[in-house]
């Protein structure tokens, strides 16, 4: 994760510590280094390490899911508003797309454009869009799709996410920092995302915020994510884009108790620091 390599790097540890594998599964053990510590998030993680990939569970530290630490602070309120919000027809989604920008994903992302296009206004639906990284005075094709059906369009590139009164928001970030940064700004705000089970699904599991995953999952490790998130009640968007019949849903799982019985390991980044803290005073 992004924050821990920061982490790492400041304390001048170089390979010295392997620093996490954020998936919940893994097939190599191209993570084993000498004198190194695999930060994992789940059991089966650390299962799939030794028995697939030949590694000692001795060097497999369990940390818990990757959530961003802006998202753990009062994820219970988070889901409470976003619960309250959804069944008063007020929709803030944010919609995270991938690095890979599947075809399937954008044409469902359009689908969602236009339906938000007619849409009547008795319920208030306002988008997020992360595009991915964008290289300044770029424009994106969705922000053009949306141009062309009429929305009102805004950009954002810092942690203020727009003009509540546009339509839709795109959030344009240069830097991996910024990208960071600026997803956990969004999903604070937002009250539900539709998303790829990537790397972060920690956010999607335990950061507070209802979701919907886009199929297809791009390579084994995002399938084995989705897989994971589907057994705790995660839906996936059907092709055409349509969210309408999926709010109920969304609505009963914000409606859930998300304490620690639900997700009991959600600090793996900040776990993971501290691993690295304790590897740092070795040396």
């Amino acid at each position: 994760h992004y924050l821990v390599a920061q982490a790492a790097e400041i304390l001048g540890l170089g390979r010295q510590i392997v620093l996490t594998h954020v998936d919940v599964e893994s097939y190599n053990n191209h993570y084993a280094l000498k004198d190194g510590i695999v930060c994992v998030p789940l059991e089966q993680t650390a299962e799939a390490l030794v028995n697939k990939g030949g590694m000692a569970r001795g060097k497999i530290e369990m940390v818990g899911a990757m959530v961003h630490p802006l998202l753990l602070d009062g994820r219970r309120e988070r889901m409470e508003r976003s619960a309250a919000q959804l069944e008063a027809g007020e929709v803030n989604m944010v919609v995270m797309l991938s690095g890979a920008r599947p075809k399937q994903h954008e044409a469902q992302v359009v689908e969602m454009l236009k339906s938000l296009a007619r849409n009547d206004r008795k319920t208030k639906v306002r988008m997020l869009i992360f595009p991915g990284l964008v290289k300044p005075g770029r424009v994106d094709i969705l922000e053009r799709v949306a141009q062309d059906l009429g929305l009102r369009v805004g950009r954002s590139t810092d942690t203020y996410l727009g003009d509540p009164s546009v339509d839709v928001v795109m959030l344009h970030a240069g830097t991996l920092s910024e990208a960071v940064y600026l997803k956990a700004k969004a999903l604070q705000e937002a009250n539900m995302q539709v998303t790829m089970a990537s790397e972060n699904w920690g956010n999607e599991w335990a950061g507070g915020l209802p979701t919907i995953l886009m199929d297809p999952q791009v390579g084994p490790a995002c399938k084995a994510n989705a897989a994971f998130l589907r057994e705790y009640g995660v839906p996936t968007l059907g092709e055409g884009g349509d969210l309408k019949a999926l709010l109920p849903g969304l609505i009963r799982r914000a409606s859930l108790d998300y304490g620690d019985k639900l997700v009991p390991e959600a600090g793996g980044i900040r776990k993971t620091v501290d691993v690295i803290l304790a590897k740092a005073r070795v040396f």
